[in-house]
């Protein structure tokens, strides 16, 4: 469905919350597109009007992929992907609850500018035992030196597609 067709409020966290009706009390489930001047720039799935599931979004000007993560009730708690427009990584993190845990970030030539890797000294006290074990389990399943490995390997032709279930 295309977002102009549905009816929104905002989340506490000043998400969208996708709506069929005028009055926002019958919560849309399916997928949607969000277009510019006719192109694709955005696709999600929403369950009972929260994003959930793999959100993509587009360069307008080329359509290729700029960014992918997978968002859960409107929050990312999953890997995220950022592309420069010519198909390289611009980034990759963790992010737990729309905060970026772990993360590197690519110049246009696939070098390291910087990166972060947060570890009990510099979280900080916000971090709960609930989001340390989701930290673990994540760093688990998304190793961000092996997918930098990747990476560097593969340059434009990495495959992100596999970390999405795509």
């Amino acid at each position: 469905m295309n977002e102009i067709e549905l009816y929104n409020t905002y989340d506490i966290n000043g998400n969208l919350v996708y709506y069929l009706d005028k009055d926002c009390t019958e919560e849309y489930t399916g997928h949607i597109e969000e277009y510019d001047g006719g192109v694709l720039c955005r696709e999600f799935d929403v369950v009972n009007g929260y994003l959930d599931g793999i959100c993509k979004e587009y360069f307008i000007k080329s359509n290729k992929i700029e960014s992918i993560t997978q968002m859960k009730y409107n929050m990312q708690n999953v890997l995220y992907i950022d592309f420069y427009e010519n198909g390289k990584v611009q980034s990759i993190a963790i992010a737990i609850d729309n905060d970026y845990i772990d993360y590197i970030i690519y110049d246009d030539q696939g070098n390291i500018q910087h990166n972060s890797f947060e570890n009990e000294e510099n979280r900080g006290a916000f971090i709960i035992e609930q989001q340390e074990l989701c930290i673990q389990e994540l760093r688990k399943k998304y190793d961000l030196m092996k997918i930098h490995e990747e990476i560097v390997r593969d340059g434009v032709n990495f495959n992100y597609q596999k970390y999405f279930g795509l």
